[in-house]
C-alpha cells in the first residue's frame, strides 16, 4: 500500500492497530482501532459499552493507544467525532478542534481533532 510513497517518504506507513478491553466473562466491552501512517496515528473507531462509561476505561484505553503509537514513532494523532458524541471527552484528553463540517448530519457538526503526543 505504501510502495508508491516510499521513494518520497523513506518510511513505510499504514499499520492497522487495535486494542480491546474484556470483562470477567471475556466479552469485549471497549475497543479502539485505527492506523499508524508514518508519524501520525489515526483513531478510526473507539467505543465503550454504555455500562462501562464514566469508569475511566475510555481514558485509559485512549492513553494506551497513544502510548503504543508513540513507541512506533508517532508524534501526532487525529480523529473525528460528531458534536452529539464525544467532543468534550476528547478535549479533556488534550485534543484540539481543527475543523468542523456544519450540518453533518443536519443540525449537528462533524468535528475533527488533533493532538501532539
Amino acid at each position: 500500500m505504501t510502495e508508491h510513497a516510499l521513494p518520497i517518504t523513506n518510511a513505510p506507513g499504514f499499520e492497522t492497530v487495535a486494542i480491546f478491553v474484556r470483562d470477567q466473562e471475556n466479552t469485549i466491552v471497549a475497543g479502539i482501532s485505527g492506523e499508524i501512517n508514518w508519524n501520525w496515528l489515526y483513531v478510526a473507531n473507539f467505543w465503550v459499552h454504555e455500562q462501562f462509561r464514566d469508569s475511566g476505561i475510555g481514558s485509559t484505553l485512549l492513553s494506551r493507544f497513544e502510548a503504543y503509537a508513540k513507541k512506533r514513532g508517532c508524534d501526532q494523532v487525529h480523529l473525528d467525532t460528531f458534536s452529539f458524541q464525544a467532543p468534550i471527552f476528547y478535549e479533556k484528553q488534550g485534543y484540539s478542534l481543527f475543523a468542523a463540517l456544519e450540518n453533518y448530519p443536519p443540525g449537528h457538526k462533524r468535528c475533527f481533532y488533533k493532538k501532539s503526543l
